[in-house]
């Protein structure tokens, strides 16, 4: 088990985590600043699909941008290009689901 900890695959598992924990959270943050508290429940169970979405896509772009590989120790360039280059495309997917479900995920 040590060797595990020692090693950066645990790392990796508590930042893969510390991510999962971090997105669901603003997920349901962002609900809970945008609808009346009473609502809560039912606007967050309504638009869980986005919220999986979002975790699913946030998650497989750090993968694919290899977030993960690095783990911060000595940051280059590029790896802070990877991030930006990730931060955006979260964005954009972001600002696309919106305008495809305009009418049900945030009032009028």
């Amino acid at each position: 088990m040590s060797k595990f900890i020692e090693n950066n695959n645990f790392k990796k598992v508590v930042l893969f985590v510390y991510d999962l924990i971090t997105l669901i959270a603003s997920y349901a943050f962002t609900i809970l600043i945008t609808f009346p508290v009473a609502e809560f429940t039912n606007r967050f169970i309504d638009n869980i699909y986005f919220g999986i979405i979002n975790v699913v896509v946030s998650i497989l772009l750090y993968v694919a941008f290899r977030l993960y590989n690095s783990l911060w120790r000595y940051a280059s360039t590029s790896e802070l290009v990877r991030v930006l280059i990730s931060a955006v495309l979260v964005a954009v997917m972001n600002i696309t689901i919106y305008l495809i479900n305009q009418n049900t995920i945030l009032p009028k």
